[in-house]
């Protein structure tokens, strides 16, 4: 190895720490970013110079966070599409939301037969091209959404790995470095078996990865990386639970000063003091961390989040996050829970989406007879509580007790042996 080759090493080297300090110390991403710049031309300046060993380095980072990334959402591939919506909707083409289904399978197994290859060193050319327009892909989509912020998350590693837009612009850029040294010296990326076998074991892998996804849409993700996982508490502990502060702020009628105050440490009991200050506003601040944002309203516009979530009560939980599509030959079933929950003295409510929620209530009340409680909740939430429309979820003192997509709905017995 020549001293020139071993600025292709120095490169990786600086390329894999840059990605390790980009998500670990993210206050100094700036920094980062400089190097990472710099290190992107190094390596354009030195294409040509890559030993066998730093380029089968290159193509197997780069192979398996491919992998990785199309295994994580190939777990869940549902939520890659509401993420495909929700970039359609940022630029205006909400006209393709019926094909994202498709779309995002699609995207799903190229990105992990890519890696595949890339690892196995299998149709190598060809899955440096696949690379290629996946990275610029990614990539010129991940820089606009770190400058205009135009989705919270892009959803590049599911729900596995979350991270900020521009932490994943970064990574897109370290990846970009590590191609280069593939791009540029494609053709010596060779492989002795015969091209025949080569597409075979690409077909037969990315068949078997299709099946697996079609299963994770037919039944709940085989592996959940969402807060609402069963086993999961979705409350702080009562022992561990921070004081909740509530701040007052008063105003003197004469100067107009403003003091804030802990309440009640403040001179309510002070009569004259009362009577040169007016009361302005209130803050209140809870130390707690909230662990989702799940918002339960009644018909009167009560928070019944508390009760249903974290009450002792067991409460059976039914959803759609779409009611328009909901399944109807599944209202029977829905309607049996409601009667099992009245008559052992369990709570029962039907969480619903809708973009015309009275509406589609209304519909569905008519449609069903439904008697039970159903209630309109943020369709994001709903989501990631359960991937099944419709779906059911146990809850019992904040502890997610179960959750089945609607093709695995329990039966009462099963139900029972969960709750005793």
């Amino acid at each position: 190895m020549n001293k020139v080759q071993i600025v292709g090493w120095i490169s990786v080297l600086i390329a894999i720490l840059s990605a390790v300090g980009i998500y670990f110390i993210p206050e100094y991403s700036t920094c980062f970013l400089v190097v990472l710049i710099l290190n992107f031309i190094i390596a354009l300046i030195y294409r040509n110079n890559y030993s066998k060993g730093t380029l089968a380095v290159c193509r197997t980072l780069i192979g398996l966070l491919f992998i990785f990334s199309g295994f994580v959402k190939g777990v869940d591939p549902l939520g890659t599409q509401f993420k495909m919506i929700d970039y359609l909707e940022v630029y205006g083409m909400p006209w393709l939301n019926d094909a994202t289904l498709i779309l995002a399978i699609t995207m799903i197994t190229a990105e992990f037969i890519v890696g595949i290859c890339l690892v196995l060193n299998t149709l190598p050319r060809l899955a440096t091209l696949g690379a290629t327009l996946l990275m610029i892909f990614f990539t010129v989509t991940t820089f606009l959404d770190a400058m205009y912020n135009l989705v919270p998350d892009c959803g590049c590693f599911g729900s596995a790995v979350i991270m900020s837009n521009w932490q994943t612009f970064y990574k897109n850029i370290v990846l970009d470095t590590l191609l280069i040294a593939l791009i540029f010296n494609n053709k010596r990326l060779r492989n002795s078996i015969s091209i025949t076998a080569q597409f075979g074991c690409a077909i037969v892998i990315g068949g078997l990865f299709f099946g697996f996804q079609l299963y994770n849409l037919s039944h709940l993700p085989v592996i959940d990386f969402m807060p609402w996982k069963v086993g999961n508490k979705m409350s702080v502990e009562e022992s561990q639970r921070q004081p909740v502060v509530t701040n007052v702020v008063y105003q003197n009628k004469q100067t107009g000063e403003k003091q804030e105050f802990i309440s009640p440490n403040f001179p309510y009991n002070d009569s004259a003091w009362m009577a040169n200050w007016t009361f302005v506003e209130s803050r209140i601040d809870d130390p707690n961390p909230r662990l989702h944002n799940m918002i339960i309203l009644d018909d009167a516009g009560e928070d019944q989040t508390e009760y249903l979530i974290n009450g002792e009560t067991p409460s059976l939980i039914a959803t759609s996050y779409k009611l328009e599509k909901f399944g109807i030959d599944l209202a029977p079933y829905i309607d049996s829970l409601y009667h099992y929950a009245e008559n052992h003295g369990l709570n029962f409510v039907f969480l619903v989406s809708s973009e015309n929620p009275e509406e589609a209530i209304a519909q569905y009340r008519a449609k069903t007879g439904a008697e039970y409680d159903i209630f309109n909740v943020d369709d994001v939430e709903v989501k990631m509580i359960v991937r099944s429309n419709p779906g059911l979820f146990i809850m019992k003192n904040g502890v997610v007790m179960g959750k089945w997509h609607w093709r695995d709905f329990p039966n009462i017995n099963e139900i029972q042996q969960i709750l005793e």
